[in-house]
C-alpha cells in the first residue's frame, strides 16, 4: 500500500480504539483500576493474522479487532512489568536490546529482534516515546513511522518465507494498554511449536544476531 493509505488505515484503527475505549462506561470495566486515568473502559487488542497455518477459521489474511472485559494475559504480563519494575516493558526494552539487534529507526519508533526471540525472525516496533499507550495517543509522525515499521516487516516476512521453505502465515499483535508502552510485535511462523513450548520454555533454531542480519539484507531489496 502506498504511504498514505498506511497511514489512514492506522488512524481509523485508532479512532475505533478510543471509541470503544472511551464510550463504554457501564459496559465494560473502568480503567482506573489498573492505573488509567483518562476515563477509558475494558480492553481492545488488535490483530493481524496471514495464512492457513495462523488464521483460525478464515485462511485468508484478516485484520480483527476484539474488546473484551477481561485482561488478556499479554496485557496483565504488561501491567505486572510495569508495577514491579517501575517502567514500562518498552522502555526497558529499548534500553537493554543489544544495538546490533536493531534492524531499522524510523525518528519516533524502532524496529528490532528482540535479545529473546522464541522463533526466527519475530520482530519488534516499539515507541520511543514509553508514555503512550495506545495508538488513539500517537501523534502524526508516530503514526506514519508505525504505519513504515509494519510495511516494512510484512514485505520482509513476505521474502523470507519462500527462501526458508516455509508456508506463508504470520501473526501481528499490537500490545497496547496497561503497562505496555505501546510495541508491536510479528510472528512468521518460521518453527513449530514443541514439547517444552507448551510448558513456556521456548527452543529457537536461529540467533537473533543471525536473524538480524538475513532480515536487513531483504530491508534493502
Amino acid at each position: 500500500m502506498p504511504l498514505a493509505d498506511r497511514v489512514v488505515v492506522m488512524k481509523r484503527l485508532a479512532v475505533l480504539e478510543r471509541k470503544l475505549l472511551t464510550a463504554s462506561a457501564g459496559v465494560m470495566p473502568a480503567g482506573k483500576s489498573w492505573g488509567d486515568r483518562e476515563g477509558r473502559y475494558g480492553f481492545v487488542s488488535i490483530v493481524k493474522n496471514h495464512g492457513r497455518l495462523v488464521g483460525g477459521s478464515l485462511t485468508h489474511g484478516h485484520q480483527q479487532i476484539g474488546f473484551s472485559n477481561v485482561m488478556p494475559r499479554r496485557f496483565r504480563d504488561n501491567w505486572r512489568f510495569e508495577k514491579d519494575k517501575g517502567e514500562p516493558f518498552s522502555a526497558y526494552l529499548l534500553r537493554e536490546n543489544p544495538s546490533e539487534l536493531l534492524l531499522r529507526d524510523y525518528g519516533p519508533a524502532v524496529l528490532l529482534v528482540p535479545y529473546f526471540m522464541r522463533r526466527p525472525f519475530d520482530m519488534m516496533l516499539l515507541l520511543k516515546d514509553v508514555s503512550k499507550r495506545y495508538l488513539h495517543e500517537l501523534t502524526d509522525a508516530e503514526i506514519t513511522a508505525v504505519a513504515d515499521g509494519w510495511h516494512d516487516v510484512i514485505r520482509a516476512i513476505l521474502l523470507l518465507m519462500p527462501e526458508v521453505g516455509r508456508e506463508m502465515a504470520y501473526n501481528v499483535i499490537t500490545n497496547n494498554g496497561p503497562g505496555a508502552g505501546l510495541y508491536f510485535e510479528f510472528l512468521p511462523y518460521t518453527q513449530e511449536v514443541g514439547g517444552f513450548e507448551h510448558l513456556g520454555l521456548f527452543v529457537c533454531q536461529e540467533s537473533p544476531q543471525n536473524a538480524a542480519a538475513r532480515i536487513r539484507e531483504v530491508l534493502i531489496r
